[in-house]
């Protein structure tokens, strides 16, 4: 850069009106070799210089995947179209299916455990730490209360769960319970049987919640606590508890724990709501938030009580969906304009601070005039 910041400090309309010819043309050329550095500095990327892919921010990345995604497509419809392409040979398993008439109206294998294939158990045998016997207390068919002295055990399971430590007990325990399950005969002759709780989610079909399940609500938290919090993923989380807890979980268990976790947890969204519209201070920001490919925004409501977050587009859909007009509280939010709808609305102190900075650090002597030291001075 030719010209510093102190120097286009002082450069203003009326200065560039007064100056001569001669020295306008050379003041020119500066400013529109700055001005060519500078349009070259704000392309780059990561594609087209040495800058890591880590300094983007995520708008810009999700703005280039869509269009390598985009130009991607019309290579692949060019090709589709060009009459010169010859398709690929079939391997000799596909010549096989095809010239089997019974697999005619086949349908393409699926990835994954087939249907009927031979499953595999758990190689890891850790020692019991605790029992439990689950019995039934009263026959399903003549309501007579049943001695657990005539149980007889027909089925069990075993959770490994992780036990949390306090101040006086800092530290994490991991626990292995062996849960056994009895049935009792009645003076009637009536078999029942201790069964566990099994249940389905209406809105998360194929999510099932059940007692019969190897990893505990402890050890459950903490799985959605590195998933969600600390966003590692499956393969990392197995890793994790591997070495540092000495528990062998495969990535399917974790997968399934962190879909059954959040069909438990879904009930409460109501109430976080509720409390959401019902507090006299919400505090609301938003911050952007990558899905695989998806460009999305976390957004966070906080009160006194509860903190409640929602993952969304940036629009106020959001916001109109979930306070609408019942909320009558103070909103405490930044500029941003969709929270202008509520009138009883605080600016945050720390973006009234960043504009305060940045018009005392401006190259524009008008704007420096708005604000002096003394006003960051009284802002802090």
């Amino acid at each position: 850069m030719q010209l510093s910041n102190q120097d286009l400090s002082q450069i203003d309309e009326d200065e560039l009106l007064n100056l001569p010819e001669e020295e306008l043309r050379y003041l020119s050329i500066k400013l529109l070799n700055d001005l060519k550095e500078a349009r070259e500095r704000l392309s780059q990327n990561s594609r087209n210089s040495s800058r890591p892919p880590s300094s983007e921010a995520p708008w810009d990345k999700a703005a280039t995947d869509n269009t390598n995604d985009q130009e991607q497509t019309e290579i692949d419809k060019s090709a589709e179209t060009e009459d010169t392409v010859t398709p690929p040979s079939p391997s000799k398993k596909d010549q096989q299916q095809s010239a089997d008439p019974n697999n005619e109206h086949q349908e393409p294998r699926k990835p994954g455990k087939q249907p009927g294939a031979q499953g595999f158990g758990r190689t890891q045998k850790l020692a019991i730490t605790h029992y439990q016997d689950h019995y039934p207390e009263i026959c399903a068919c003549c309501h007579q209360t049943l001695e657990p002295r005539h149980a007889i055990a027909y089925a069990a399971y075993e959770t490994i769960n992780v036990e949390w430590g306090d101040v006086e007990h800092p530290g994490i325990l991991v626990t292995h319970t062996k849960h056994t399950l009895y049935e009792v005969v009645c003076a009637n002759g009536h078999i029942t049987r201790k069964e566990v709780s099994r249940s389905s989610h209406a809105q998360l079909p194929g999510i099932s919640r059940t007692e019969w399940r190897l990893v505990g609500p402890g050890l459950a938290a903490m799985i959605v606590c590195l998933a969600y919090r600390m966003r590692l993923s499956r393969e990392r989380i197995q890793e994790f508890l591997y070495d540092w807890l000495g528990i062998k979980l495969s990535v399917g268990t974790i997968n399934n724990t962190l879909h059954e976790s959040g069909a438990a947890a879904m009930p409460l969204e109501d109430e976080f709501a509720q409390e959401i519209i019902n507090s006299e201070l919400l505090h609301v920001d938003e911050t952007s938030w990558m899905e695989h490919t998806t460009f999305l925004w976390l957004w966070v409501f906080s009160t006194n009580r509860v903190t409640a977050y929602w993952i969304a587009t940036r629009s106020a859909e959001l916001l109109e969906n979930l306070l609408g007009d019942d909320f009558n509280g103070w909103l405490m939010s930044d500029g941003y304009t969709v929270y202008r709808k509520y009138l009883s609305r605080l600016r945050c102190w720390a973006h009234l601070l960043r504009k305060a900075k940045g018009l005392n650090e401006s190259l524009n002597r008008d704007a420096q005039l708005l604000v002096n030291k003394r006003t960051i001075y009284w802002l802090c």
